[in-house]
Formats: structure tokens, sequence, C-alpha cells
């Protein structure tokens, strides 16, 4: 249960860093709205419920992996917001812009795959919100 959890949740915070990102290009603003997001995702009352969703289709040794990858595409924003001397702000556009939403693309399609639709309607607009199906043609 833990990794469907934890890549809801990481979905979600990705997509409040990066909408916060690139609305105000403030790396304190974002990292608050990431790690707001996790943590609300986390603390709420539906999320076990999504969680078992998720679970029932996608088996635990797919979630384990995919959680794996999405959480290396969470924490490299993550140290890219709090490490201003290593990364110019455009660096953060661009992981804002291309790699964070392509990583979320790489997730949730890997679980379409298994079901042929994502289980949930928060998974579901972050494929809309980042245009996963023409990512997906792009790669």
């Amino acid at each position: 249960m833990e990794s469907a959890m934890l890549i809801i949740a990481m979905v979600s915070g990705i997509m409040q860093g990066v909408q916060t990102w690139l609305s105000l290009k403030d790396r304190k603003a974002a990292k608050e709205a990431q790690t707001k997001a996790y943590v609300s995702t986390l603390e709420s009352g539906e999320i076990r419920n999504r969680a078992e969703r998720l679970m029932a289709i996608v088996p635990t040794e797919t979630l384990d992996r995919l959680r794996k990858r999405l959480k290396k595409c969470y924490d490299r924003f993550d140290e890219m917001l709090d490490n201003e001397e290593d990364y110019f702000p455009q660096d953060l556009t661009d992981a804002a812009e291309k790699a964070l939403p392509s990583c979320v693309c790489r997730t949730l399609k890997m679980i379409e795959d298994v079901n042929g639709s994502l289980p949930d309607d928060k998974l579901e607009e972050a494929w809309e919100t980042y245009s996963c199906i023409q990512r997906m043609v792009s790669v």
C-alpha cells in the first residue's frame, strides 16, 4: 500500500511544485507548494481508497519500481529547488517543462498499460495537464 500512496502523493507534489515554479519562478514557494501537496495528499482521508484502487490493478512489484523511479525525479527537483548555487533558474524551468512532466507521464503510462486506463481522477488530471499522449508519441 505504501508504494501506491507515495506514487499518488509524489504526482500531486510534482504537479504543485511545477505549477508554482512556472508561475512565480520562486524556489521557496515552489518547494513549499510541492511539500504541502505531497504531505496533504498523504494525510487526506481518501488516500487509502485511491491507493487500494491502484493496487487492485498494478502488481506490487511494479508499483515499487514505479515509486523508486518517480522518487528520483521528485528528489532531483527538490535538490534543484534547494541548491541555488548549482542550478540556474533556467535549469528549473527546463525540469518543470520537460523532465518532470515526462517522468510523471512515463509512470502514468505504465499504469495505463497494465489497466487500459488510470484508476484515479487526480492521476487522470495529471495525464491531461502534462499532455501525456503527445509526450509518449514524441519519445
